[in-house]
């Protein structure tokens, strides 16, 4: 015999007395506004490329 027990949405941050994320800050930009980001010392910005080996031996980064 089971018994089921209510169940209620919580966040479980604040179960465990954490902090709240901060959200993630990505945007799609433009080549030009990239270039500007790249050449300001305090944009702070991070570029990461997401294709795969394959895809950047052939056509490059």
């Amino acid at each position: 015999m089971s018994v089921a027990a209510p169940a209620f949405a919580f966040d479980i941050g604040s179960l465990l007395n954490n902090k709240p994320k901060e959200s993630d800050k990505f945007a799609i930009i433009r080549v030009d506004k990239l270039a500007s980001l790249m050449n300001d010392p305090n944009s702070h910005v991070n570029i990461y490329d997401a294709n795969g080996w394959g895809l950047r031996s052939t056509a490059g980064v």
